[in-house]
C-alpha cells in the first residue's frame, strides 16, 4: 500500500500534532514538551517544516538562518514507525531547497545517521557551562 506523504511549511496551527510526535518520542524530547509555550514561542521564529501522513505529522524539521551565509538545522525527528523510508532526508532537502544559495549544517546528537546519508562532518558543537547564571561578570586585569 503506498502511502502519500507531504512536507509543508509548519504553521501554528500544527502545534497539537507537532507536540503529540514529541511526546511518543519520550523523555529526549521532554525538554520541548515539558516547555509547551516556549518552544511554540521558538517555532514561531525558525524555519519549520513538517512531514504529514494520514492527517498526522510524521516528522519535523526545525531550522535557522544566520541571516547571509548558512542555514543550521538544530531539530530533525521522524516518528519511529515512519523511519527508515527517507522521511528524515526529504525534510532536510525540502528544507535546503528553500534556501539554495547558502550551506546548511546540522547540529547533530545522531552521528551515525548523518553519516550514513553521506554528509560530511565538518567539526563539532560544545557548550559553555556557565559558573554563574545570567549574571554579569566583572573581572580585573
Amino acid at each position: 500500500e503506498i502511502q502519500m506523504i507531504q512536507i509543508k511549511p509548519y504553521t501554528e496551527d500544527d502545534n497539537p500534532a507537532l507536540f503529540t510526535l514529541l511526546r511518543s518520542e519520550g523523555d529526549n524530547w521532554s525538554c520541548y514538551y515539558n516547555c509547551e509555550l516556549e518552544y511554540s514561542q521558538v517555532l514561531a521564529n525558525c524555519i519549520v517544516y513538517v512531514a504529514m501522513a494520514n492527517n498526522r505529522i510524521i516528522g519535523y524539521i526545525r531550522c535557522r538562518k544566520d541571516g547571509i551565509f548558512d542555514l543550521y538545522v538544530y531539530d530533525l525527528l521522524v516518528a519511529k514507525d515512519w523511519r527508515g523510508k527517507e522521511i528524515g532526508k526529504s525534510l532536510i532537502e525540502t528544507a535546503a531547497a528553500d534556501q539554495p544559495y547558502i550551506d546548511v549544517y546540522i547540529l547533530s546528537d545522531a552521528d551515525e545517521y548523518y553519516q550514513k546519508q553521506g554528509f560530511e562532518r565538518v567539526g563539532s558543537i560544545f557548550r559553555f557551562k556557565r559558573q554563574i547564571k545570567n549574571e554579569a561578570t566583572s573581572f580585573n586585569l
